[in-house]
Order: C-alpha cells, then sequence, then structure tokens
C-alpha cells in the first residue's frame, strides 16, 4: 500500500493579521509588534500538515482538534489564531505575572507560550518545579524573564536551529522594554 501525500495549501501570515484586525479588533492584549514576533516562526497553511515532532498542525500552528485532511478557511485560521493567542494570553496572566509585564515583555512571554504550550513553559518536568522563566516572572525580573526566554530551544529533545533563531528574536523584542 502506497501512501499518499497530501498537498499543503499555504496562505499569507500577513492577510491573517490583517483579518485578525478586522474581525476581533480590540481582542487581544498582545501588541501588534507582538502578534507579528509570534507569527513570524510560523507556517501558515489552509491544510494540515504534520510539524517536527509529528503533531498534526493547520492554521498559523493551531493543533487544537486538528487531523490530517484538515482544510480551512483563512476566517477559520483568524479565528483559531485569536483563540490560541488569548490562550497563551490567559496562561502569562495567571502563571507568569503578565498583568504586571511591561509590554514587550508580555508579547515576548506569549510568543513563547504560544509555541511551547503553558504547562511546558512554566513547569520543568525533568526537575519537578517551576521553570526559570516562571520564577523569574513570577518575582517580577523582567530582564530575568527575558534572559530565560533562550532556555526553550529544544523540541523531540534536540535543539532547532529555527528555535534557537525564534527565541533571540523574542528575547531582542523583550528586551527593549528598558527604553
Amino acid at each position: 500500500m502506497s501512501a499518499v501525500k497530501q498537498r499543503l495549501v499555504y496562505c499569507s501570515v500577513a492577510a491573517v493579521l490583517t483579518l485578525v484586525s478586522q474581525l476581533y479588533p480590540n481582542s487581544l492584549r498582545t501588541s501588534q509588534e507582538g502578534l507579528k514576533l509570534l507569527s513570524g516562526y510560523e507556517d501558515c497553511t489552509l491544510s494540515s500538515y504534520s510539524d517536527s515532532v509529528g503533531v498534526p498542525t493547520c492554521g498559523i500552528g493551531h493543533t487544537k482538534g486538528v487531523r490530517m485532511g484538515t482544510i480551512a478557511t483563512p476566517e477559520k485560521v483568524a479565528q483559531w489564531f485569536v483563540e490560541d493567542v488569548l490562550e497563551a494570553e490567559q496562561c502569562v496572566i495567571r502563571y507568569f505575572n503578565g498583568a504586571e509585564m511591561p509590554q514587550p515583555v508580555f508579547d515576548s512571554t506569549v510568543s513563547l507560550v504560544y509555541n511551547v504550550g503553558c504547562y511546558g513553559t512554566r513547569w520543568n518536568t525533568k526537575l519537578n518545579k517551576p521553570t526559570s522563566i516562571a520564577r523569574y516572572s513570577q518575582a517580577g525580573d523582567w530582564m530575568g524573564t527575558c534572559e530565560h526566554l533562550a532556555d526553550f530551544r529544544k523540541a523531540g529533545g534536540n535543539v532547532i536551529p529555527g528555535l534557537v533563531n525564534r527565541r533571540a528574536k523574542e528575547q531582542a523584542w523583550c528586551l527593549t522594554y528598558r527604553q
């Protein structure tokens, strides 16, 4: 039996961000710069694909309920994106002292949580304790928070060059809070 390879149908991140601003104005605390940062390392697809660790993904990094063969419209991708960013924002507010964060720190931490997930960002399962970024953010140490964004550069146990680059961009944006 031969496997049939699905053809990926791409969408424009910029077009989806425009739809987000039109369809969901003032729905997110994350700034426009933060949304660009967050989405800049994600593919935008209208058809599902298997990500680098085998998770079915569609839209802009959306995984909830996605199965191989899922097809979406740009409007659906915008809806998923807002839902996923809101979930990441709520995590940052609840577990990372997000209500007190300067905007660039908030944006960068939301980008990290969007990419890694809430639990994985706040709890180190190997050491059975909160992550460094969780401890620094809860203490209101924004410099420490920014410095520890780089801790999350692995997927499937391997350092991934794309994650190294993503964390460097998040960290650079995060550190603009000092200006």
